[in-house]
């Protein structure tokens, strides 16, 4: 069952919703801004079963700046995103607290970047 609930902003000019609620059988639920076709683009919060993702939209994808946190193996991800992917430069760390700063492409780790281990003990790339 999709569900929406729609808050518009006059102010706008009929291009954004100020805030509006989407939620898929109670899965997937997005709160944030959306352009009047109901795509999501602006800043929102987008929760589903595997993840939880606070950032920028454009055009129903993660774009821009971001923060992703993973249910399942409770690793997150705070930086740039391009076509629901990270890209750019990122803060990614896992749940054992090994963290890695640096770049990031089609949600791999790539360039220069420094990877800190468990025991604190740095890796540079």
């Amino acid at each position: 069952v999709l569900k929406y609930e729609a808050f518009f902003n006059s102010k706008l000019e009929g291009k954004i919703y100020e805030r509006i609620i989407i939620s898929v059988d109670d899965k997937i639920v997005y709160e944030g801004e959306c352009s009047d076709d109901f795509l999501k683009n602006g800043s929102g919060i987008l929760t589903t079963e595997e993840f939880c993702y606070t950032g920028e939209f454009v055009n129903d994808l993660m774009e821009g700046y971001g923060h992703i946190e993973y249910f399942g193996d409770k690793s997150s991800y705070k930086g740039d995103f391009k076509h629901d992917k990270k890209s750019g430069f990122g803060k990614y760390t896992w749940s054992n607290g090994k963290e890695y700063n640096g770049e990031f492409a089609c949600d791999s780790i790539v360039g220069v970047g420094q990877l800190t281990m468990e025991d604190k003990s740095i890796i540079y790339t």
